[in-house]
Formats: C-alpha cells, structure tokens, sequence
C-alpha cells in the first residue's frame, strides 16, 4: 500500500499533503482572524499552497511539519506537537 494524499485539520485550520510522483504538495488554509461583528462572527482565512520535489522536501521536513503545526494550530508548538504532523509528512514521503 501506498500513501499519496493525507488530510489533517486543527482548530485553527484544514490542509492536505498530497504525493504527485516526485513531487509532493501541502495545500490548505488557515484562520488569519476572527472579526465580531453585529450579526455574529466573521471568519478571515488564508489559503497556501507550497509545492516541493521530493528529494528537496526530505532535507527539510522537519522546517515544514513546524510551519505546518503553527498555521493550523495556530501557535509554535513544542517538539511532541510538531512529530504528529511530521508523521504525515513522512507517510505521504514513503520513510
């Protein structure tokens, strides 16, 4: 078995790291601010995208878990906050 797309999402937003041959996405969005306003609350998202080959995504996949983690939880975590998104990355890698 193969893994080519796994969707995660946290309280502050939603992304997909997806595996296209030997390149590998990571696609989402994520809570910029909350606005209240008269009739309830406004949502302010943003969405991303970043695209990376393979072999330049495994150097650095730790910097991408951490960015990953703080967009969609929206605060820098800790070491056990980052290895759960890690552990995606790594899956959808094939490590």
């Amino acid at each position: 078995m193969k893994v080519t797309r796994i969707e995660v999402e946290g309280p502050n937003g939603k992304a997909a790291v997806v595996r296209d041959g030997e390149k590998v996405r990571i696609e989402g969005e994520f809570l910029v601010k909350a606005v209240d306003t008269a009739k309830g609350t406004c949502l302010v998202k943003e969405a991303f995208t970043r695209a990376f080959p393979v072999t330049a995504l495994r150097g650095n996949v730790i910097i991408h878990a951490q960015d990953l983690q703080a967009y969609l939880d929206g605060y820098r975590g800790t070491n056990t906050d980052v290895a759960v998104y890690l552990r995606v990355i790594d899956q959808v890698l094939g490590a």
